[in-house]
């Protein structure tokens, strides 16, 4: 279930509805917005968005995976990424023309609690998939072995 609603985020907030909607309506499009001193398109403030979004999540992921690692409450701290992102996904409803500051921070929160989601979905992923490539690696090495003989 947490796959086909971060497959929704994916598309429809990152790649095609909210990103030409923020960009054309909410940014001003070619008029664009002032920040710090400079006049960004609209399509750039965005993608001015997305990558401090990921920059905030690259200096988190690690400590993320750490915690995924360490403790016992992976699945809780899913939910709780997964409840950040709904809930700032949900507030972008009320992102119109104009709120491009509480858009952008809106956004930035949902896409951190999207990422953040993803390192611990991912951290179910290796007990599932260890076994396979040991089995995998034994075989070969046995493979291998017999072909000496």
């Amino acid at each position: 279930m947490y796959d086909f609603a971060n497959s929704a985020f994916a598309t429809t907030i990152l790649a095609v509805i909210f990103n030409q909607y923020f960009a054309t309506v909410v940014a001003g499009g070619e008029k664009g917005v002032e920040l710090f001193g400079f006049r960004l398109h609209g399509a750039s403030f965005f993608t001015f968005s997305v990558a401090l979004s990921m920059a905030i999540s690259a200096v988190l992921s690690p400590f993320l995976g750490a915690v995924a690692d360490a403790s016992a409450s992976k699945k809780r701290f899913l939910m709780v990424f997964c409840y950040i992102a709904i809930l700032f996904t949900g507030l972008l409803y009320f992102v119109h023309a104009g709120n491009y500051w509480r858009g952008a921070i809106f956004f930035i929160i949902a896409n951190i609690g999207f990422a953040g989601g993803n390192v611990y979905y991912n951290a179910f992923l290796p007990p599932t998939i260890t076994y396979d490539i040991r089995e995998l690696e034994i075989r070969k090495a046995g493979e291998r072995t017999t072909s000496w003989v």
